[in-house]
């Protein structure tokens, strides 16, 4: 499902967390490449995070990575109910963490948070 890069994470409202695992090599690697696709729940106040390996991949001065078990963490234990909110404090995170560093991969992630349905009150 998600083309060969890392696995992603789908965090239910109550904190239960999935993890979606590659379906086939990264994306465009082999022509002819086929993938398979996976459906499943993705109920209200669900968050779910895509992310490429920069991200997990962070070095700090004694050149130990951020890794994939800090991001789950740091975006399981996000408050922020918005998708911009919620990658902010990821960028935060990973500012905190690596200091003055300078880190030389790219860093790519999708946010997405299915809202509670807002229900109107007719007089």
């Amino acid at each position: 499902m998600n083309a060969g890069h890392n696995a992603g994470f789908v965090v239910e409202p109550e904190g239960a967390v999935r993890t979606i695992e590659a379906s086939g090599p990264p994306l465009g690697i082999l022509p002819g490449a086929r993938y398979s696709i996976e459906t499943f729940r993705f109920p209200e106040g669900s968050r779910l995070l895509f992310y490429t390996d920069g991200m997990t991949e962070v070095f700090r001065a004694d050149d130990e990575e951020f890794g994939p078990e800090r991001l789950l963490e740091r975006f399981r234990e996000c408050r922020e109910r918005d998708c911009d909110g919620m990658l902010n404090s990821i960028w935060q995170a990973l500012k905190e963490f690596a200091g003055e560093i300078r880190q030389r991969d790219d860093m790519t992630a999708l946010a997405l948070h299915r809202r509670q349905a807002v229900q109107s009150v007719n007089p």
